[in-house]
């Protein structure tokens, strides 16, 4: 592998991480959908059993990165949506 290689490599993951900002606004618009029907429905924001199904499909999920790390992802995306929710 050259630095030209390096550079190639680098762009693609700058892609890919474009393409995730991109899915996480999309997850934050939906988020904000669900708040505004829990707070016209008088529902609570936090939904412990949602956010255990959500770490239990994590830990099933096969594959190459280390769950325990996509669960502390995922932690803080959950966290971002519920504050988006309460807004």
């Amino acid at each position: 592998m050259d630095e030209t290689d390096l550079a190639l490599l680098r762009e693609e993951i700058d892609s890919i991480d474009m393409e995730i900002v991109s899915l996480l606004e999309s997850r934050l618009v939906i988020s904000t959908e669900i708040g505004k029907f829990k707070k016209n429905n008088d529902r609570g924001f936090f939904d412990q059993k949602r956010h255990d199904q959500i770490m239990e499909k994590l830990s099933l999920l096969k594959t190459n990165y280390p769950v325990e790390d996509l669960q502390a992802v995922f932690n803080l995306i959950l966290k971002t949506s519920l504050k988006q929710q309460e807004k």
